[in-house]
């Protein structure tokens, strides 16, 4: 199977303009940015609206009240002792009250989102420079080039199958592996056939977590 003929018979603009989910993940990436980021904002903004309605915000103190006195606890901050005077006086009673502390947990929480909402912003600032964890920034391109021809070869061979190893022969076996060695070699990429192999599970093993990571997204 020749390059000419596999990219005929698959046909490469129609491919590329479907928007295969391989082919979009940095889009992808860039939307779910954008649009938690945008959540984030609208969230922070609506919880300082309601600062000003003194009835919503006693409905939140009162129901966080509730919430720590059904828990026994607050994330951040324990129950404050305030103290009564008896009834003859001299016996002074003092109780536990969770009050101030849920009234100090809402402001830390409503601090914290605004403190999030920076660290989105910044995501989003430091995407569109280009910044990139520097630990996997390098195989991306590489692992996005083998999954385009893996589609391409899918589509265009009569019989795709998977690159595997024999261990009857201990030789790896697969057109896919010759089309990869094919692909690469003129971008001066040269590797055995056991390292294609070990390349092409490492690229499936990135597409299976980046799947499950935007399945859970």
């Amino acid at each position: 199977m020749d390059g000419g003929s596999l990219t005929q018979n698959a046909g490469l603009d129609p491919f590329f303009r479907r928007a295969d989910p391989l082919f979009s993940r940095a889009t992808l990436v860039e939307c779910q940015r954008r649009l938690l980021r945008s959540k984030a904002e609208a969230f922070a903004e609506a919880l300082d609206a309601a600062r000003s309605s003194i009835w919503l915000t006693e409905d939140i103190r009162g129901a966080a009240v509730e919430l720590v006195r059904r828990k026994e606890a607050l994330p951040d901050y324990l129950p404050e002792p305030i103290e009564y005077d008896s009834c003859p006086p001299g016996n002074p009673i003092t109780l536990q009250s969770w009050g101030g502390p849920a009234q100090e947990q809402i402001k830390k929480v409503r601090g914290a989102l605004h403190w999030f909402v920076e660290v989105l912003r910044l995501a989003e600032a430091r995407a569109q420079q280009g910044i990139r964890p520097a630990s996997r920034r390098a195989d991306e391109p590489l692992y996005e080039f083998l999954f385009g021809i893996e589609q391409l070869y899918e589509q265009a061979a009569c019989n795709p199958t998977r690159p595997h190893f024999d261990p009857i022969e201990e030789v790896e076996r697969g057109e896919l592996l010759d089309l990869i060695n094919a692909c690469l070699a003129p971008l001066g990429v040269n590797m055995t056939r056991s390292a294609l192999l070990a390349l092409y599970r490492r690229a499936k093993e990135s597409l299976a977590t980046y799947r499950r990571a935007t399945d859970r997204a």
